[in-house]
C-alpha cells in the first residue's frame, strides 16, 4: 500500500474588503516517497538563487525565478511533482464574513475539494492501493467551531457515506491525516507558498509565470469556485 502527500498554502483573502476579490488555495501532491527528492531540488534551485537555504517568501521574488523554480521543479520530476488549485472568487459568494466561525466552515469546504480532486486525479491516473493521505496545511490562526468537527475529523468523516446529511460526491475509505506547519521549517509548504502566489498573480492580471511553465502538464486542475470563472488577458508581458 503507498501513501500520498498534500502540500496546502493560500493566496489573498477570503474576506469581501480585501483589495483583491480572488482567494486561493495552491499547492501540489505526490507520493510520500518522493517528498524528499523534491524539496531537495527546491532548496537547491533556490539556494543557487537566493545564496541562502532560509525561507525566501515568494511574493518577494522576481517573476524570472519563479518561473526558474517551478520549471526545475517540473522538469525534474515531471511524474511525481502535481500541482493543484482552487480559486475562489470571493465576490460570488454569499457568506456571512464577519462571522468567523462561517469563514473557517467555508475554508473547511474549500479545502475538502481540493482533497476530493486530489483524489478524482488518483483514480483518474489510475494510482490505487493508496491506504492514507497525509495533507499538510500551512500553519494559520484556527477559529475554534462550536458544535461542528474540528477539519481533521470532518475530513475523514465526509468521505465516508451515512456520517452527514450531504455526502461528498466522492466517497473514500482512504485515512487522513491532517497537520499545520510552519512554512519557515518545511520547505514543500514553501513550494505550496510559491505555487498559490503564481496562480493569485495570474488572476489579479500581474504575470503569467505559473501558466508559462505548467501548460505542458495535462494533469493540473484548478477548480474555480463557487462558479467558473476565467481571468483576463494579461495587458503586459513579464
Amino acid at each position: 500500500m503507498a501513501e500520498i502527500s498534500i502540500f496546502i498554502d493560500d493566496s489573498g483573502q477570503l474576506h469581501e474588503n480585501y483589495y483583491s476579490k480572488y482567494f486561493i488555495y495552491g499547492g501540489f501532491w505526490c507520493k510520500t516517497d518522493d517528498v524528499p527528492a523534491i524539496s531537495r531540488t527546491y532548496a537547491l534551485e533556490m539556494k543557487k538563487i537566493y545564496h541562502t537555504l532560509k525561507e525566501v517568501k515568494s511574493s518577494s521574488m522576481k517573476h524570472k525565478h519563479k518561473r526558474k523554480v517551478l520549471r526545475k521543479l517540473i522538469n525534474t520530476h515531471p511524474d511525481s511533482f502535481n500541482p493543484s488549485f482552487v480559486a475562489t472568487d470571493v465576490s460570488k459568494l454569499t457568506l456571512e464574513f464577519s462571522n468567523k466561525q462561517a469563514v473557517q466552515l467555508h475554508k473547511n469546504y474549500i479545502l475538502r475539494r481540493f482533497i476530493e480532486d486530489v483524489i478524482n486525479d488518483l483514480k483518474l491516473r489510475k494510482i490505487e492501493d493508496i491506504d492514507k493521505i497525509h495533507v499538510y496545511i500551512d500553519n494559520q490562526n484556527q477559529t475554534t467551531l462550536i458544535g461542528r468537527d474540528p477539519f481533521p475529523v470532518y475530513l475523514n468523516k465526509k468521505f465516508k457515506a451515512g456520517n452527514y446529511l450531504t455526502q461528498a460526491y466522492t466517497e473514500s475509505d482512504i485515512i487522513f491525516e491532517v497537520d499545520f506547519m510552519e512554512s519557515s521549517a518545511y520547505r514543500p509548504i514553501q513550494i505550496a507558498d510559491l505555487l498559490a502566489n503564481c496562480k493569485f498573480n495570474r488572476y489579479e492580471n500581474i504575470c503569467d509565470d505559473l501558466q508559462l511553465v505548467l501548460d505542458a502538464n495535462s494533469y493540473i486542475t484548478c477548480r474555480k469556485h463557487p462558479i467558473y470563472f476565467t481571468s483576463k488577458p494579461l495587458a503586459t508581458s513579464n
